[in-house]
Formats: structure tokens, C-alpha cells, sequence
């Protein structure tokens, strides 16, 4: 989710320059921070629920050949999906944008714009995080330190 902030104000393209990145920066870690903090509960027993009859087929026809256990039992991990997903938060200084990302390749599903239907209503997207922060007037905050540290 793209945030713009408009800076009126006479400074030199060095120091906007500077002042995006610190803002930018300041700003994936407060989102970062929402979404490690906001860690709901697994869902209830019964809560998948089948997109299509095709798939219900497909999945009783893997549990009967033995291919899948019900209750689904993650053998890939040591660590809980969640805490697995809670350490993979990074935050990356690409040119002109900072970006926050994650290395589990799971995560659009969970916190992304590919939420699975699990996770709705569970698991906070980051497009969610970020207006938390902006309507907590964090934003308003960051620009306001930013400015504030670029003029002492």
C-alpha cells in the first residue's frame, strides 16, 4: 500500500531526499510493529470450510490415499507458522521506496492482499496496519520528529 505525504516546505532535494527515507522508514516500522504485536489464536476446530465440490474431492481423496492427515499437522517447520512468520519481517531500502517484506512464502495469504478466507477477520492485512498507524496519528508524529531533527 503506497502512502503519499506531501511536504510543503522550502528544503533542498538532499534534505527531502533524506526526510522521505527517515519518514518511509520510520513509517514500515511502526506497520512492522502492528503486525508482529496483532497475533490472533489458531482458528476453531471445523473452520476450513471447501472453496469448490472439486477441491472437497480432491482433499478426501488425498486423506483416503494417506497423502494429508486430518487435523493437518505442519511437519515442514519447527516453529509455529505465526513465529515463523513474526521473525521474517524485514525492511529493505530499495532506491527510491522502503519496503517491508517478509521471506515466508506464505505470507500473501496471511497479512497480504491474497488473505486466505481462514485469516480474514483473524489476521490483521498490512494495508490494515498501516491505516491503524496513520489514523493513530503516528504519521503525523514521524513527519513532525523527522522535520524537527532535519532543522537542529
Amino acid at each position: 500500500m503506497d502512502v503519499n505525504i506531501k511536504v510543503l516546505a522550502d528544503v533542498s532535494l538532499d534534505k527531502y531526499t533524506k526526510l522521505r527515507e527517515v519518514v518511509a522508514t520510520a513509517m514500515a516500522n511502526e506497520v512492522m510493529a502492528v503486525l508482529k504485536r496483532d497475533i490472533p489464536p489458531p482458528p476453531p476446530r471445523g473452520a476450513m470450510v471447501f472453496k469448490s465440490e472439486r477441491q472437497r474431492r480432491f482433499v478426501m481423496a488425498a486423506k483416503k490415499r494417506g497423502d494429508i492427515r486430518v487435523p493437518y499437522v505442519r511437519a515442514s517447520s519447527k516453529t509455529k507458522g505465526s513465529a515463523h512468520l513474526q521473525a521474517s519481517y524485514r525492511i529493505a531500502n530499495e532506491g527510491e521506496s522502503v519496503v517491508l517484506y517478509s521471506d515466508a512464502p506464505y505470507v500473501q495469504y496471511v497479512v497480504g492482499d491474497q488473505q486466505a478466507d481462514i485469516h480474514k477477520g483473524r489476521w490483521k492485512t498490512s494495508a490494515m496496519a498501516v491505516q491503524e498507524v496513520v489514523q493513530a496519528g503516528l504519521l503525523d508524529d514521524i513527519v513532525a520528529m523527522a522535520i524537527a531533527n532535519m532543522e537542529g
